[in-house]
C-alpha cells in the first residue's frame, strides 16, 4: 500500500540518519548504490523487453544532480497519458521493491519524468516533501527519467572513485541485457564512458581475461526456466589461471552460493577424474564454507540467476542459499554442457589412428621395396 506524506517524511529522516542500514555504507559511497538501485528498480519491474540506451549524467551545480535516462522506454507505471497517482505508485513498496522511495527520501530533489513523444509529465518532490506535478507537450522523444540530488550534508558529493563504481553498474547492465548501450558523463570527467555488448554475456566472456588462450573456439552455454527461476550462463575454458564465475542474482552481483554449487555439481559430473588434465584447478562455489570442486581445466564464466524471494547467508546478501536453486542449475547445466563439450572435443578413435598409421607404413615399405628392385 502507498504510504502517506507524513510517513514519507519520517522515512526521509530515517534514511538520512541511518544510511548504512539502507545502503550498507554511508557518505558518498552510497551514491553509486542509489544509481544502481534506480536502474534495477526499473529494469526488473515492467521493462523486461527494453534494450534501449541507458544514460547517466552528473551535473555539479549548487547541488549534485544525477539524471538516469531510459531512452525509448514507456514505463506502464508512469505513462504520461494516464491520470496516475504518481506519489502513490512511487511509495507503493510492492511496485519497485521500495528503492525509488528510499532514493527519494535520501534526496533534497527527486523527480520522475515520462514522455510518450506527445505528452510529457513530471512529478517532483523537494526537500520537506513538497510535491508538484507538471504536464506539457512532448518534443517527439520517448523516455523515462529519474532525477535526484542526494542530501549533501549526509552523502556529500561523489567523485572519481564513485564514477568508476557507477560505470561498473552500467557495464553489468549492458552485459546482462544483450544489445543495450550504456553511457556515463559528468561535468568534471573528460569525455564519456560507454559500454555495449552485442551478444550480452557471451560478448563479455570473450572480452574478460582476453589474454588467456581459449581451449575451444567457442564458449559453453546453458539456459533454463522453471517455475519462478530463470538462469543463463556462459563458460570459456582457458589454458591457465583460477576458475571463476562472475555471477548475479536479479541483476545484483553476488559471491556464490547455491547457484554456483549447482554448477560445481554439473562440472564434477562433466569431469569425474580431475587428474586427467594438464593441471588441477579448484573452483570455489561458496566462499563462506570453502565448498568447491576440483576439475582438470580452468575456466572463466558469467551467470545470471533470476528468482523470486532470494535468500542469503547473513546480512551482506552476497552468498545465496536455496537448495532448489542448486538442483535447478544442476539440471540445466549437466547434460547441456556434456553435449556441447562432446562436440568441441570429439572422442579420439585410437584404433582408426593405428590402422591408418600401419597402412601408411606398409605402403611406404612396399614403395621402398619396389624402387630398390
Amino acid at each position: 500500500m502507498p504510504i502517506s506524506l507524513k510517513q514519507f517524511r519520517e522515512l526521509s529522516v530515517s534514511v538520512r540518519k541511518k544510511s548504512g542500514m539502507y545502503f550498507g555504507c554511508g557518505g558518498c559511497e552510497a551514491i553509486p548504490k542509489m544509481v544502481g538501485y534506480a536502474v534495477t528498480s526499473v529494469l526488473t519491474n515492467g521493462a523486461d523487453a527494453w534494450r534501449g540506451k541507458l544514460s547517466i549524467s552528473v551535473k555539479n551545480t549548487d547541488v549534485q544532480r544525477i539524471t538516469v535516462t531510459f531512452d525509448g522506454l514507456l514505463y506502464d507505471e508512469f505513462l504520461p497519458r494516464k491520470e496516475v497517482d504518481w506519489f502513490g505508485v512511487l511509495t507503493s513498496r510492492g511496485s519497485h521493491d521500495w528503492w525509488l522511495e528510499i532514493i527519494a527520501g535520501a534526496s533534497v530533489e527527486f523527480a520522475i519524468e515520462s514522455s510518450d513523444g506527445v505528452t510529457c509529465r513530471r512529478m517532483e518532490i523537494r526537500d520537506e516533501a513538497e510535491i508538484s506535478e507538471a504536464i506539457c507537450g512532448g518534443d517527439g522523444s520517448v523516455y523515462l527519467k529519474i532525477i535526484f540530488s542526494p542530501a549533501a550534508d549526509v552523502f556529500k558529493r561523489c567523485g572519481y572513485n564513485e564514477y568508476y563504481k557507477i560505470t561498473g553498474w552500467l557495464r553489468d547492465m549492458s552485459m546482462l541485457r544483450a544489445g543495450m548501450t550504456t553511457r556515463f558523463a559528468a561535468d568534471d570527467l573528460e569525455g564519456e564512458v560507454g559500454c555495449h555488448y552485442r551478444d550480452g554475456m557471451r560478448s563479455y566472456i570473450m572480452e574478460a581475461d582476453y589474454a588467456r588462450y581459449s581451449q575451444h573456439p567457442e564458449c559453453l552455454h546453458f539456459a533454463a526456466i522453471e517455475k519462478d527461476m530463470k538462469v543463463e550462463c556462459y563458460l570459456r575454458f582457458v589454458h591457465t589461471g583460477t576458475p571463476y564465475v562472475k555471477n548475479f542474482v536479479n541483476y545484483y552481483p553476488t559471491q556464490g552460493g547455491s547457484h554456483l554449487e549447482g554448477l560445481g555439481k554439473a562440472l564434477r559430473k562433466l569431469f569425474p577424474d580431475s587428474t586427467r588434465g594438464c593441471r588441477q584447478s579448484r573452483f570455489v562455489t561458496n566462499p563462506d564454507t570453502g565448498k568447491g570442486v576440483v576439475i582438470p581445466r580452468p575456466f572463466i564464466g558469467v551467470m545470471h540467476l533470476q528468482l523470486e524471494n532470494p535468500q542469503y547467508h547473513g546480512p551482506t546478501r552476497d552468498v545465496l542459499m536455496r537448495d532448489e536453486v542448486s538442483e535447478f542449475v544442476y539440471r540445466a547445466a549437466a547434460e547441456t554442457l556434456k553435449e556441447q563439450l562432446a562436440i568441441l572435443n570429439p572422442p579420439i578413435d585410437y584404433e582408426a589412428i593405428y590402422k591408418t598409421t600401419m597402412e601408411t607404413i606398409n605402403k611406404m615399405t612396399s614403395d621402398s621395396n619396389d624402387s630398390s628392385g
